[in-house]
């Protein structure tokens, strides 16, 4: 599937409104727009396309499409989350790694979830916002944020929990999301974990295995994924294989195709990759 011309220019904007002011809606604007006649996610589609300057066909479009692209987001609903209402933590620091609290600020602008395509043939990228400060942990490495739990990642990585079973291989801990998620599946037995970052190893030892219900039932391996798959899809050992090795949809084509090449070296295995119907759009 590909993207139409018009799905490319909501892509843009999007992204460059994602990537240079996020939080540039405020309690206040969104309180303005309350007599415009306009439902939630039109008023915030009025403003966004205000913040980056778009008029005429441009501004139609994007208030057009805003019921699918704006989704307004519930606290509750995500803070429900068992990984979320488990980890509690103080700051803690390890090597070059640092887990902390991080927040969106009312109204603030994140991805909600995978790229949708549409019955029409549209393909979009979804935002959601909370009309309140949102906590999350983060897991930061040489002060660049390598992993965090928010909605987004909980929206598209818990499907892939809930369908793994039997001996699982994950590629990339982070900070354990995956496998935390996973063992409240009782399908699987047990899951091994390649992660090449020694520091982020130190940090799930110190504090994240903690949080999990199984920790005996985790096997850590350190080295790099790429050349550590070919070894263990060999072994015939994994029912199901889960990797998430890239940062966003900008870096992760390239890992993504990398990897599919190589499935099959482990042909009964069941593979799962975090965003892959968004990777594909990009490929």
């Amino acid at each position: 599937m590909t993207r139409s011309e018009k799905d490319e220019r909501i892509l843009c904007w999007l992204s460059e409104y994602l990537n240079v002011c996020p939080d540039a809606i405020s309690p206040d604007m969104m309180r303005g727009m309350e007599n415009t006649g306009y439902d939630l996610p039109k008023r915030y589609a009025l403003l966004v396309g205000a913040v980056l300057g778009l008029e005429g066909a441009d501004m139609r479009r994007l208030l057009d499409e805003a019921g699918r692209l704006f989704i307004p987001c519930r606290a509750e609903t995500f803070n429900s989350d068992p990984y979320l209402k488990t980890c509690v933590f103080d700051d803690e620091k390890t090597g070059s790694c640092e887990l902390k609290r991080c927040a969106y600020a009312p109204f603030e602008a994140f991805p909600c979830g995978e790229m949708t395509c549409w019955s029409d043939g549209a393909v979009l990228p979804r935002i959601g916002w909370f009309e309140e400060s949102f906590s999350y942990p983060a897991l930061y490495s040489g002060g660049r944020m390598y992993m965090s739990v928010t909605p987004n990642e909980i929206l598209t990585i818990s499907p892939a929990a809930k369908e793994a079973s039997g001996h699982v291989l994950a590629l990339g801990l982070g900070m354990a999301y995956f496998v935390f998620m996973a063992q409240q599946n009782p399908l699987v037995d047990d899951i091994a974990v390649v992660e090449y970052s020694k520091d982020v190893i130190r940090l799930y030892e110190k504090c994240i295995k903690q949080w999990l219900p199984k920790p005996e039932k985790v096997n850590i391996i350190y080295g790099d994924a790429f050349k550590k798959a070919p070894e263990l899809y060999r072994s015939g050992r994994y029912d199901f294989v889960f990797a998430d090795l890239w940062h966003d949809a900008a870096d992760g084509p390239e890992m993504y195709l990398k990897l599919k090449n190589m499935e099959h070296l482990a042909s009964k295995a069941v593979f799962r990759y975090w965003i892959e119907d968004t990777l594909k759009y990009y490929i």
